[in-house]
């Protein structure tokens, strides 16, 4: 009995085995977190509000709030960043949301060709977005030039309305596959027996979306936007893949905010560069405004959303 005892000291308890293997399989997501956020976030509120100046053995570090000034007026001379920001969200809900739930219940239903549809949609998500970004350029460059002999491109800014409507259109389809793919997955949890009942009730495919398959779907729906309004702000609208890192007047603020950081000479640098601590204020003040916005339509959302009870 007492060898038995010694034997059972030596080895682990179950739970200590399930400890360890929980351990394991946080460690590396709970390590990311705090090293691309905690550690990424609390260095640029410092930067936002420090001048750096160069100083024996490196930099000195002052408090200041002018760089916040600096970020204003930078914000202040490009409405067009806020625009162009806006223009895209809308269209993102007002055109690929209503589309990718027109084409998910088609697929939910296996009307004629969904299993077409499901794949051609999902189709460009298997390759990199830089990659389908400069395919896409390339088509709309190159081959439009070619083809139509001329002289301009549907990307070239000094035909603003067609090369915004050509980047609405790349980004209805980068976004598309993703979304179909949420949204009819969650359409196939929905209970057959509810769906039944419906059209015995005398429900068309409609009046069954209504109240059936949309209210079904609401919180991944609401989820989705809501990720969509918190990076409305950060979003590069796929800029960089088809302008290649130039400046014009389709920019983003995301897009905008990604160029500055490249082209910044860092901490400290001539009149007129964009120093870190400037654009780490312009990205804090971006955050005051978004974050109480998407709480607040986080909440709404919650609260007078449909129910699928």
């Amino acid at each position: 009995m007492e060898n038995v005892k010694k034997a059972t000291k030596g080895m682990m308890t179950r739970r200590q085995k399930r400890n360890i293997y929980y351990f394991c399989i946080m460690a590396l997501p709970i390590l990311q977190f705090i090293i691309f956020y905690i550690y990424v976030n609390l260095e640029s509120i410092s930067m936002a509000f420090s001048k750096y100046t160069v100083a024996l053995g490196g930099y000195k570090q002052t408090l200041t709030l002018e760089n916040f000034a600096e970020a204003f007026k930078l914000l202040q001379r490009r409405p067009a960043l806020f625009k162009n920001s806006f223009i895209l969200f809308t269209v993102q809900v007002f055109i690929s949301y209503p589309l990718a739930l027109f084409f998910s219940n088609y697929i939910y239903k296996k009307w004629p060709a969904s299993g077409f549809f499901k794949t051609i949609l999902f189709m460009p998500q298997l390759i990199s977005g830089l990659v389908y970004g400069i395919i896409f350029s390339f088509l709309v460059t190159d081959c439009y030039k070619f083809v139509f002999n001329d002289k301009l491109t549907l990307l070239d800014v000094n035909r603003e309305n067609i090369a915004r409507t050509t980047v609405i259109i790349f980004n209805v389809l980068m976004g598309f596959g993703v979304n179909v793919l949420l949204f009819s997955g969650s359409m196939s949890n929905i209970n057959v027996s509810v769906v039944e009942s419906a059209h015995l009730d005398g429900a068309n495919n409609f009046q069954e979306f209504i109240y059936i398959t949309f209210p079904s779907i609401y919180s991944t729906f609401a989820q989705l936007f809501v990720v969509t309004l918190s990076g409305i702000f950060t979003n590069q609208m796929g800029l960089m893949a088809l302008y290649q890192g130039k400046d014009n007047a389709l920019s983003t603020i995301g897009y905008y905010l990604y160029l500055q950081t490249l082209w910044s000479p860092g901490l400290t640098g001539d009149v007129g560069q964009i120093l870190f601590p400037v654009l780490s204020a312009m990205g804090l003040m971006i955050t005051v405004i978004v974050v109480p916005v998407t709480l607040t339509v986080r909440k709404l959302l919650a609260k007078y959303g449909p129910s699928d009870h």
